[in-house]
């Protein structure tokens, strides 16, 4: 299991599943109109928070977004 939380203007969101694929996909089905207000993406293995990374920036946050979302990036 993987969580990605989102940081946006003011808020955040966390999104908890299998793959990155489906937390990305989650994430644009219910706040892909809040797109331009994310500033952070950060990610980590549940069972090994030890295991992260962290994403700053709107345009390099979406970039990402997107291709995880695409699967063009291998999320194992």
């Amino acid at each position: 299991m993987v969580q990605l939380e989102v940081t946006l203007t003011g808020r955040s969101k966390s999104f908890t599943s299998d793959t990155l694929q489906d937390c990305a996909k989650q994430f644009f089905d219910e706040f892909g109109e809040a797109s331009k207000e994310v500033v952070k993406c950060h990610t980590f293995e549940v069972n090994d928070p030890t295991q992260f990374m962290s994403i700053g920036g709107n345009e390099s946050c979406i970039g990402w977004l997107k291709q995880m979302q695409q699967g063009a990036i291998d999320d194992k």
